[in-house]
Formats: structure tokens, C-alpha cells, sequence
């Protein structure tokens, strides 16, 4: 077999959602760019399922009582956000904390 003939339809399923499942979530984007064939793997619920649960394990039973679930990839972007969301509240109290407090030390 010539090196240009080995395709992604070369490896096995189970071989592929392996190799996906053990990156992080941008280098996962990135390999869905990669091609379509790359991109559906990427964007399935299964892969998705097992990203998810490996970042939040505790919310993972709270997901499948949601009645408002769609799936996990769009659920682990909504999670991500209110995370991303609450860190940013964080980082803005702590902010006003630090302002105000350096404030009162130059009175």
C-alpha cells in the first residue's frame, strides 16, 4: 500500500474515536478540520459524551435527567460558557476588590 493510499477509512472506528477522545477540546476542533470524514467523527454525540464526562463527572447523571437535552456537544458548549461566564465574574470581583482596596491605601 503507497503512503497516499492510507486514509483515515484505514483505521478502525474504535482506533479513530480513541485517538480523537484523547486530545483536548481545541486540538479536537482542529482535527475536525481536517476533513469531512474527520469533522463527523469529531462532531459525534459519543466522542462529545466522553469529553464531557471526563471534565465535569459530576454533572454527567445530572445531563441525562435534563429534559432540555440535545446532545452533548451542544451541552458541553453551554457548560463551557456558564464556566467561562462565572470565571469571568470572579476575575471582575476580584478586580473591583483589588482597586478598591489600593484606593484606600493612597488616601
Amino acid at each position: 500500500m503507497k503512503q497516499s493510499d492510507y486514509t483515515y477509512n484505514s483505521l478502525p472506528n474504535d482506533v479513530a474515536l480513541k485517538i480523537a477522545s484523547s486530545l483536548e477540546v481545541p486540538d479536537l476542533s482542529s482535527l475536525g478540520c481536517c476533513s469531512r470524514v474527520w469533522r463527523e467523527l469529531c462532531g459525534s454525540d459519543c466522542l462529545w459524551e466522553l469529553v464531557f464526562k471526563e471534565r465535569w463527572p459530576l454533572l454527567y447523571e445530572d445531563v441525562l435527567k435534563d429534559p432540555n437535552f440535545k446532545g452533548w456537544r451542544g451541552f458541553y458548549i453551554k457548560q463551557h460558557k456558564e464556566m467561562a461566564s462565572r470565571a469571568a465574574s470572579v476575575v471582575q470581583f476580584v478586580e473591583q476588590c483589588y482597586w478598591s482596596h489600593s484606593s484606600l491605601l493612597t488616601m
